[in-house]
């Protein structure tokens, strides 16, 4: 149906409607339309009076608004005017010209008596007359009535949704005017605060919405500086720049500026003009990172855009946003969803640029990868990186830190694949790719000096022939990075008369080159403007351009401070003024009704920093001043280990517990542990052979995390500090796997209070990260638990506690995997353990070659020996005696037989050594055809060299061969010491391989003992580990040789060859000990 028809169908309605009016009154149009019908708009009303004089004005603008013979109700209306100068739309209304004008005659109370005298017959006219009302407080300055007046509207107009919207824009004014004081502010600004909530789902957004957001922002600024003498942040930063996406809807339409707020080490949108983008003031080019931490639920997404591509969580979970700075190209699934992030305001979002390919991780894991070129010729990357907020969402970043990239001098605007920083000013909202420009390769340009394999990339915005020629179609495509320090932007671009021209711009002003002369045109916003502006427009240079037909021109323009100059083919064309606040994004524009455009080798040279902030100088990043008060890195000691094939041979690093070719799985690249499932806790994991003071760092590394079948409460890989003090305080950070595959960080503190041992757990953030570092440290009496996802070195801090000053000893860090549960395994790969602090002190960092030499000349020169070679002699029952099943000996053996058949009860054959020994010693016995019976499940069957001191907790060790039940040999390390209790405590020490070794040995110096194992090579031996156990002698029969087979069934056969023992001194014979002939070693 036809508009005329329409309109024609209105009349007879309302002439039916309201027979005792007129025919087509305006009362009867109101009566049935409610103001529909009126054609003008707030945004004319209000520029047709502003030509007037003030009482004309005033006259005009009370019959457009008071009830009248032409309308029954108050009209109260808003519009929103653009700026012509940048993105800055502000609200304009009729009755706020009114009220102002009436004061400015004086008239205001006029006017009071005017609103009050007007007869209301519907609850419509009471609501408007209290806005009206208000309104007229607020100018007057009167405070108590204005107050009064605003909880009365309030009440009224917000008593519904449909209320509401019926008096939406009374209530934006009255939101808009509530700043003028902090009661009328108090009063209003939990209703804008319901009014921004109860539109986030809106999905039809307009000036309207975004003017309500930026009201409300206004609001809560102002209340929270006057009411609390703070404001809720800074409104810019020096290293990062706000830029909207404005294109001619949104500015034609009056939306409202930009609003972010900086506030500590976190940027927030508090109001948006259209795709809102904060850009970080540097440029990079090269592999680099970006990792934050952004709010996606809760109406408040936000994306992270480098390399001209921003990605985002969507709140499912299961897929990821991408799109570029004009539009959205798409989503991306993730699967599995990651872990359920309710309850946490923000998701960790990290990108890296690695050799022009775009990585997106959120909560750890990988979830979007995108090749940045097209790989052809040499394709540049968009350089900037921003932070991305949408016209619907309060997109927050939160610790946003950037690593690595170089800092190119000049950037290339043209020669990217598919022009991801750039958008069109016309194109319509829902549009989601270019429309009026493109760009493409052209094959090499002999005229131009350009290397033979180099390809051209040009922009083109082609001709709309379509059009009726000279209609002044504005085409405009514009970079979404503004210039915001001073630099220049040059091109080239194809010059034919009246065929193929394009023009610079700067913002919304146009510099249009023509043979005759030069055109500073203000952009206009087409079928969206509202104030009149005129396409063809413009002021009128008298300048000569120098345009060089059929050929590439090249223009420049060099911004220093608020000038612009101008240059077309070297030569100054204009120089331009522009105010402080216009925008300064650079654009393409031309008239596609008249030519066609053609733009190659578009490259900005700027005067940004010329290197990349320090972490500690990048305004958004998060570090702790406690944490990074010292850095160790640089002040303290370190241990260093790449964890690999040798690290538990070379005795740097101990297994704590768990098995070791069970759960243990060593080669070049880590250790591999794998611990399944034991129906009751269990646990594998490593300790370093180090202790340390002060402040300190440990950092362990791992990949390949990974759970299967897990229904326990605890399935995790971690790391553990535990300090020996009076309350024996843990500290330990987990990557924990939940029943349903989830991941989360649990961070432990435990202590003994009250003769109980009691555990804290928290720092429940979830994480779907399958590799990364994690990080315990400490400053002064505070500990901090970090992790830094997949290969990032950025740490978090996941939980901080207080924690005890003292050192940790040996054994004090633990990392690994524990469990505790039925069902399942967890797996994980440990590839780097660092540990740095104010001290590092302990076994690993000692120099094992030359301790070994040390030790081996030691045993050289001890005046007392007592050897025995089992391939020449049998030994002497005054030195030696032995059980079980020993010999005979006879020397076609090559050796000494010894044999243990496996019982159920834990029994042994071996020899042992009668007199005691005191001060230094080395005690080693070499051997030969080991054939140590496969042990029953879940025992073993081991070749020990072992002694026991003679101190008060009778402190036992052994260096010992051991045969697992699922197969291999193995050498480990073993003490029995008894605790502040008196009771005996094990402690086993798992290190390395035992297939080719053939002696065990002890030795002493000073108060620490050394457990060594060797080939039959003595220079070749591996030093184990070190014990500081004090110099307390070596009871009588207390050093022994024995043979113990795990089981009923097996039997272990092995030969000695020598039994050799060094001392400073040995005490006389004693007689045997019947008690150890039956059992030695008890366990």
């Amino acid at each position: 149906m036809s508009t005329q028809r329409i309109t024609l169908l209105c009349f007879m309605i309302a002439a039916c409607a309201a027979p005792a009016m007129s025919q087509g009154s305006p009362r009867a149009l109101d009566a049935i339309f409610a103001e529909q019908h009126v054609l003008e708009s707030s945004l004319s009303v209000c520029r047709n009076c502003q030509r007037m004089p003030a009482a004309e004005r005033f006259k005009k603008l009370s019959d457009w608004i008071l009830p009248s013979d032409t309308h029954g109700d108050f009209r109260i209306t808003v519009g929103f005017a653009p700026n012509p100068d940048n993105e800055r739309g502000v609200i304009v209304s009729p009755i706020l010209d009114w009220i102002a004008t009436a004061n400015e005659l004086g008239r205001l109370s006029e006017v009071q008596t005017s609103v009050a005298a007007v007869k209301l017959t519907t609850d419509r006219m009471r609501i408007d007359q209290a806005a009206i009302q208000f309104l007229l407080a607020t100018q007057a300055n009167d405070l108590k009535k204005s107050t009064s007046l605003s909880n009365v509207f309030f009440s009224a107009a917000m008593s519904s949704a449909e209320t509401v919207q019926r008096h939406r824009d009374a209530v934006l004014l009255c939101l808009h005017r509530s700043k003028e004081s902090l009661p009328t502010a108090l009063a209003a600004i939990s209703h804008s605060q319901k009014l921004v909530a109860s539109f986030a789902r809106n999905d039809n957004v307009t000036a309207w919405h975004q003017h309500l957001k930026s009201t409300a922002a206004a609001l809560r600024e102002f209340v929270d500086v006057k009411k609390f003498g703070v404001a809720p942040g800074e409104r810019s930063d020096s290293q990062w720049h706000s830029a909207p996406r404005s294109r001619a809807w949104e500015h034609g339409s009056g939306f409202p500026a930009s609003q972010w707020m900086f506030a500590d080490d976190r940027a927030y949108s508090v109001a948006s003009h259209g795709e809102d983008f904060l850009f970080f003031a540097v440029p990079l080019e090269g592999d680099y990172d970006v990792e934050s931490n952004v709010s996606s639920f809760g109406w408040k997404d936000t994306q992270i855009m480098t390399a001209g591509t921003w990605t985002g969580l969507i709140y499912d979970l299961k897929r990821v946003a991408y799109g570029n700075a004009s539009f959205q190209q798409g989503f991306s699934p993730i699967n599995p969803p990651l872990t359920d992030l309710s309850g946490h305001s923000t998701v960790h979002h990290r990108v890296t640029i690695r050799n022009k390919k775009l990585t997106a991780y959120f909560s750890g894991r990988r979830a979007y990868v995108q090749n940045l070129t097209l790989g052809q010729g040499d394709t540049r990357i968009n350089p900037w990186i921003a932070v991305r907020s949408s016209p619907k969402h309060d997109g927050e970043a939160v610790d946003v830190r950037i690593t690595g990239g170089r800092i190119p001098n000049t950037v290339s605007l043209s020669e990217v694949d598919n022009l991801p920083g750039w958008f069109e000013h016309f194109t319509l909202p829902s549009k989601s790719t270019l429309v009026d420009w493109r760009q493409y390769r052209q094959p090499r340009d002999l005229s131009r000096d350009q290397p033979q394999n180099e390809t051209t990339f040009e922009i083109v915005g082609p001709q709309n022939t379509s059009l009726p020629r000279e209609c002044f179609n504005e085409s405009m495509l514009k970079y979404a990075r503004p210039m915001i320090e001073d630099g220049e932007i040059e091109y080239e671009f194809w010059y034919q008369p009246s065929q193929f021209m394009v023009n610079p711009a700067i913002g919304r002003t146009c510099f249009v080159i023509r043979p005759s002369g030069l055109t500073v045109h203000p952009l206009s916003d087409g079928k969206y403007d509202q104030i009149g502006s005129r396409p063809g427009g413009g002021e009128s240079i008298p300048v000569r351009p120098a345009l060089v037909p059929n050929a590439w021109n090249r223009v420049a323009l060099r911004l220093d401070g608020d000038n612009l100059q101008l240059r077309l083919n070297e030569d100054l064309l204009h120089t331009h003024v522009l105010s402080p606040d216009a925008n300064r994004q650079f654009a393409l524009f031309h008239y596609n009704d008249q030519t066609t455009a053609r733009v190659r080798a578009i490259k900005w040279t700027g005067d940004w920093p010329k290197s990349l902030p320090s972490m500690q100088e990048q305004s958004l990043a998060a570090l702790d001043p406690v944490l990074h008060s010292t850095d160790l890195a640089q002040k303290g000691q370190a241990f260093i280990l790449p964890i690999q094939t040798d690290s538990f041979a070379s005795g740097r690093l101990n297994l704590f517990s768990g098995d070791m070719i069970e759960h243990f799985h060593p080669d070049a690249d880590g250790i591999t542990v794998t611990r399944p499932n034991a129906r009751e806790y269990c646990e594998a994991r490593m300790t370093p052979n180090v202790d340390v003071s002060g402040d300190f760092d440990v950092t362990v590394g791992f990949d390949s995390l990974s759970a299967e079948s897990i229904d326990s409460p605890l399935a995790c890989a971690s790391l553990e500090v535990d300090a020996v003090d009076s309350v024996q305080e843990q500290a330990s950070l987990r990557l924990k796997f939940e029943a349903d595959g989830s991941q989360v960080f649990q961070c432990t503190s435990t202590k003994v209070v009250d003769g109980e041992r009691r555990t804290e757990y928290f720092g429940g953030q979830p994480n779907d990260a399958n590799a990364g570092q994690m990080r315990l440290s400490r400053r002064g009496d505070q500990i901090f638990y970090l992790f830094a996802e997949n290969d990032s070195q950025q740490f978090r801090i996941i939980g901080r506690r207080q924690f005890t000053t003292v050192p940790i000893l040996n054994k004090g860090i633990r990392f690994g995997m524990q469990m505790l549960g039925n069902t399942g395994s967890i797996t994980s790969r440990f590839k780097s353990l660092e540990v740095r602090a104010d001290q590092v002190g302990g076994f690993a960092l000692e120099n094992q070659n030359a301790k070994l030499a040390k030790l081996n000349d030691a045993r050289l020169r001890f005046d007392r020996a007592v050897s025995v070679d089992y391939k020449k002699q049998t030994m002497r029952p005054s030195d030696f005696y032995s059980w079980g099943s020993v010999g005979p000996w006879k020397s076609s053996d090559g050796g000494l037989p010894v044999q243990h058949v496996g019982t159920d009860d834990w029994n042994s054959s071996g020899v042992a050594f009668r007199p005691s020994v005191n001060g230094d010693f080395d005690i080693e016995i070499s051997f030969d055809s080991v054939d140590l019976g496969v042990p029953k499940p879940g025992q073993h069957s081991r070749l020990f060299l072992q002694i026991q001191l003679e101190d008060p907790g009778q402190s036992q060790i052994n260096t010992l061969l051991t045969h697992k039940s699922k197969g291999g040999l193995i050498v480990q390390t073993q003490t029995r010491v008894a605790d502040e209790r008196g009771a005996k405590i094990y402690s086993d020490a798992q290190h390395i391989d035992g297939t080719d070794i053939r002696r065990l040995r002890l030795a002493r110096q000073g108060k620490t003992i050394f457990c060594l194992a060797g080939t039959n090579d003595p220079k070749t031996d591996t030093v184990l580990t070190s014990l500081p156990l004090g110099d307390a002698p070596i009871r009588r029969n207390a050093i022994r040789a024995l043979v113990h087979t795990g089981g009923s069934g097996p039997t272990s056969n092995i030969l000695f060859k020598t039994f050799d023992i060094r001392g400073e001194q040995f005490s006389k014979t004693a007689p045997v000990n019947l008690r150890y002939s039956v059992q030695p070693f008890p366990e």
